[in-house]
């Protein structure tokens, strides 16, 4: 059992700013922030320090881990975690340093193993015992929106009516699964991004953000990094209607006629590189908020209309 705190506040508006015998302009918008926080977790669930951020030292937590986001060698561990006193659904992982220039070497992988080379991602040895363990793991991201919003416009002169409907986030955080697949270079088993492959870390080219070719492990693969956490924020024209009352005159049976365009899904401006930000791969397992895992991307979908009134 556990206690949750959660506080939320939307507003509304509409407006007609202009309005005559020909013309009218209606306006709506809408925005709803929400915030939760964790007040109670079980006595049964485990304490830890954790280091929540960086620069701070570590804390102790009262927590509980999320499900393990996949399997294979792709993020398999989990990555959201549950603390009392924090939002639900935390991104919970290791921190990517940068890359390792020419000539360096970054923090060993293991205990045992050597120091990582150049081309290679470096992370952050957070608890300093000299190599990246599970202690290693810190806050790297939100799947918290800062708020949702839509807003939409319709025009109407005469006959003919013009409407668009957009809706956005902003402020949330995703897990790109996909991305821990889509720039492996290193098992050389499946297709890559083209920036994965002609962008890569060279010794001539070390301002990108993609590691050399063949240079990513699967100890970097299988784990929850903030390599593959991206910015979801988007707005996106939701709907774009046309519409058009044909005159009728002098007909008994006919007594009017209007016929209409609607595009659904018109385009989304985004820093997401995923297919669609506005995913939801686990449903409702809030064990796995926040996730990109092959979700199938909204589609764009156009339809004509022909509306008789008898």
């Amino acid at each position: 059992e556990g206690t949750i705190d959660n506080k939320g506040l939307e507003l509304t508006v509409e407006a007609t700013p202009l309005k005559t015998s020909d013309f009218e302009w209606n306006l709506s918008g809408n925005i709803s922030f929400n915030r939760n926080k964790i007040v109670k977790i079980s006595d049964e669930a485990d304490r830890k320090s954790i280091v929540t951020s960086l620069g701070k030292p570590a804390e102790e937590v009262v927590y509980f881990l999320g499900n393990s986001l996949a399997g294979s060698n792709y993020c398999i561990y989990p990555g959201n975690i549950f603390m009392e006193g924090y939002p639900m659904g935390l991104f919970y992982g290791w921190k990517v340093k940068g890359i390792v220039g020419v000539g360096q070497t970054g923090t060993p992988a293991s205990a045992s193993g050597e120091p990582v080379t150049e081309g290679m991602l470096d992370y952050y040895d957070l608890n300093g015992n000299g190599y990246i363990d599970d202690d290693d793991r810190t806050i790297i991201g939100n799947p918290n929106p800062a708020f949702t919003f839509g807003f939409g416009t319709s025009i109407t002169w005469k006959r003919l009516s013009l409407s668009m409907d957009f809706n956005g986030s902003w402020g949330n955080d995703i897990i790109n699964i996909n991305r821990a697949v889509e720039t492996d270079t290193y098992s050389g088993l499946r297709n890559v991004l083209r920036d994965a492959y002609f962008k890569a870390w060279m010794p001539d080219n070390t301002a990108t953000k993609y590691p050399g070719l063949g240079m990513v492990s699967t100890n970097d693969t299988k784990k929850v990094s903030s390599f593959y956490v991206e910015d979801g924020s988007y707005l996106r024209l939701a709907s774009l209607s046309l519409s058009y009352d044909v005159p009728v005159k002098n007909n008994n049976v006919l007594k009017g006629m209007t016929i209409a365009g609607t595009v659904n899904n018109v385009f989304v401006l985004t820093r997401y590189e995923g297919w669609d930000p506005d995913v939801n791969s686990f449903g409702s397992n809030i064990k796995k908020m926040g996730c990109d895992s092959g979700s199938y991307p909204g589609n764009r979908a156009f339809s004509f209309d022909v509306k008789l009134t008898f």
